[in-house]
């Protein structure tokens, strides 16, 4: 039995804040990267890997939320790739905490409540197949 989506209008509005959130921070980020260095504590560098890998997910949720039949594959996708950026994410959050400012810290630990939280609630839009 394959995976099934619960509610499709619950999902398509976690997909435009996915996309929403996403593609804000992303395109703060790209256009601004420059000032963001000395107020987030961040390379250059650092914020435009940031905002550019932040900008891809939002146009996946973009393009699932436009989707007419929402792929169920490409969902899985996001979510999978949702786990793994809030993975990655509390990596960033150790490694670059102590150099950030307190702007900075904040970004950090709302990039992992938010791209994991949108990973769980994604998912929970899913009903999985019984084994």
């Amino acid at each position: 039995m394959p995976y099934t989506i619960k509610n499709n209008r619950a999902l398509r509005q976690i997909l435009w804040l996915d996309f929403i959130l996403g593609g804000s921070t992303a395109l703060v980020g790209i256009l601004f990267s420059e000032p963001l260095t000395g107020f987030l504590g961040f390379s250059q560098q650092f914020i435009l890997t940031v905002s550019i890998i932040t900008g891809l997910y939002a146009l996946l949720a973009l393009r699932l939320a436009l989707q007419t039949v929402i792929s169920v594959r490409m969902l899985r996708l996001l979510i999978l790739a949702n786990w793994i950026w809030a993975l990655i994410s509390i990596g960033l959050l150790f490694f670059y905490f102590k150099p950030a400012t307190i702007p900075g810290k904040i970004f950090l630990i709302l990039q992992v409540l938010v791209v994991g939280g949108l990973a769980w609630f994604e998912n929970k839009q899913l009903k999985h197949p019984v084994s």
